[in-house]
């Protein structure tokens, strides 16, 4: 898989920050949904290897403080059985 900039998307999109971690995570721009889409597992495991927390810490934080939040062009979450529903 190719790397993403998310530089490269038109202005305006929301990036998950810090890029440190979530980068690792970015998989594309949706061009239809107009946002980012990140990899959900990949990301859990940035935020374990960067917080040094466990794979269930990482998830709930995740999911209430990213995945959760409800606005237009926040970027979407897929994980191995495709988008995450929230």
């Amino acid at each position: 898989m190719h790397s993403l900039n998310p530089f490269d998307c038109p202005d305006g999109v929301i990036i998950l920050e810090p890029r440190s971690v979530y980068d690792k995570g970015l998989i594309r721009y949706d061009s239809e949904q107009g946002c980012l889409v990140y990899d959900f597992d990949k990301c859990v495991e940035a935020i374990m290897e960067a917080d040094g927390c466990s794979c269930e810490e990482a998830i709930d934080w995740l999911c209430y403080n990213t995945v959760d939040k409800q606005m237009e062009g926040w970027p979407l979450f897929e994980s191995a059985d495709g988008l995450c529903d929230v």
